[in-house]
C-alpha cells in the first residue's frame, strides 16, 4: 500500500482556453482513455459522515484510494488490486484484504458492509 498526501489544484477549461494552454506549452493533442471510477460507502453513508472517500479506478488495472482530509490537502492511501479481486467485490460485496481494509476495520466500519455506490 502507497501513502502520500495530496494537494492538487482543478481548473475547468473552456475548449478555447484548452487549446491555449496546449500551444503556449507546444503539447499534440494526444488519444483519449477511458478511466471509470466505482465510489465505494456503506448502506448509510458511513464514510462520508467521517468525510473520508473511498474509491477503486480502473485505468490500465484497478487501484483501490482511500482519502483523508487533513490539514492541509488528503492523505491518500493505494492499494493494487487483481481483477479477480475487484469482480469478487462487485458481484459477490468481498471487500478485498490488505491495508486499507485494515484501516477501515480501524475505525470501526465492517468492510463487509462496503458497496459500490
Amino acid at each position: 500500500m502507497a501513502t502520500s498526501i495530496e494537494i492538487e489544484a482543478k481548473a475547468l477549461l473552456t475548449k478555447k482556453d484548452y487549446n491555449k494552454v496546449l500551444k503556449h506549452f507546444k503539447l499534440d493533442v494526444v488519444d483519449g482513455y477511458i478511466q471509470k471510477n466505482y465510489y465505494i460507502d456503506t448502506e448509510n453513508k458511513d464514510l462520508r459522515k467521517l468525510g473520508l472517500s473511498l474509491r477503486v479506478r480502473r485505468l490500465n488495472g484497478y487501484v483501490i484510494s482511500f482519502k483523508l482530509p487533513m490539514a492541509e490537502g488528503l492523505l491518500e492511501k493505494t492499494q493494487t488490486l487483481s481483477r479477480e479481486q475487484f469482480e469478487d467485490f462487485e458481484t459477490h460485496g468481498k471487500f478485498p484484504e490488505g491495508d486499507i481494509s485494515d484501516f477501515i476495520e480501524s475505525l470501526y466500519i465492517n468492510p463487509g458492509d462496503l458497496k459500490i455506490i
